[in-house]
């Protein structure tokens, strides 16, 4: 029996939004604070983790704006933004990230889905 090679699954909440108490929940902003939590999470990272295969991140503004914060200290291959991982659920994530097939994938989502 082979082994198979190992995978690595990197959960990311965005970082630190606007209250959203006008407009719209999917367009809410990153904070100035949520910026610099990003970028210095992003710092983190690379430092812990391998360069990165597929991202598959919320279409949620905040969403994109951690991980552009986060991707300035990251190699990453494949960026998805996608629609989908805005209100999904935990099962929903785990088949994405199965369909994707890569080796080492980060996920940039939103709670309850990511805790």
């Amino acid at each position: 029996m082979t082994d198979a090679p190992s995978r690595l699954l990197v959960l990311v909440r965005h970082a630190k939004a606007e209250s959203g108490e006008e407009g719209s929940d999917h367009d809410r902003r990153l904070t100035d604070k949520g910026r610099r939590a990003a970028a210095e999470a992003g710092r983190w990272l690379s430092g812990h983790a391998p360069a990165l295969d597929v991202v598959l991140c919320s279409s949620a503004t905040r969403a994109q704006q951690t991980w552009d914060a986060m991707s300035a200290s990251l190699r990453a291959g494949e960026i998805r933004v996608e629609r989908a991982m805005y209100l999904a659920g935990a099962q929903e994530v785990l088949d994405a990230v199965a369909s994707a097939g890569a080796r080492t994938t980060a996920v940039v989502g939103h709670n309850p889905t990511i805790e």
